[in-house]
């Protein structure tokens, strides 16, 4: 149990924005008792509290969800990036990472990475995820997804603005970013 003793100095003398804080972290485990005082400046308390703003909105917000990919390799590197920053990011362990990465897949690459769950090695999760990269998000594959994609691309009459709005949509998705 950690606990936070909060002590506050201030001399009648002082400025409040020279007011100095002390802190006392006080760690019990097992009826070791470690105290560690560090100083704590008024601009130190002012990170805190926004840091402490920033928790307190985050626990407001509804969970962030990564889709599942079921292999389409224009999807591949959003979900990709979904997936690093949301999951890997987030767990230490390959054995964690592994399973979720099952998770958040359908179909063919659920088929895929399954078979690496069986290895149960450290190297599993990397040998899965290069797998992955390798059929999904090698560029001639995005390539050639992408042009049969813009070949299966229903004809737009002179007159469909909201069909040509569509295909410009997704062409500059496409487009390398200035």
């Amino acid at each position: 149990m950690v606990r936070f003793l909060i002590n506050v100095l201030e001399p009648l003398h002082q400025k409040p924005k020279e007011k100095i804080k002390h802190y006392t972290p006080i760690v019990e485990h097992q009826s070791d008792v470690i105290k560690q005082e560090a100083p704590v400046t008024v601009a130190n308390e002012c990170d805190l509290s926004a840091t402490f703003r920033q928790l307190v909105d985050s626990i407001r917000l509804p969970p962030i969800r990564v889709d599942l990919f079921n292999g389409d390799p224009l999807k591949f590197p959003t979900w990709l990036a979904a997936f690093n920053s949301l999951v890997e990011a987030k767990t230490c362990s390959n054995y964690e990472r592994l399973s979720l990465l099952a998770q958040h897949l359908a179909g063919e690459p659920k088929a895929l990475v399954a078979n690496y769950l069986l290895l149960q090695t450290e190297e599993a999760y990397v040998q899965a995820k290069n797998e992955l990269k390798r059929r999904y998000g090698h560029p001639s594959v995005v390539a050639t997804a992408l042009i049969t994609k813009l070949n299966e691309w229903p004809k737009i009459s002179a007159k469909d603005n909201t069909g040509l709005r569509k295909f410009s949509d997704f062409i500059c998705k496409w487009l390398p970013q200035k």
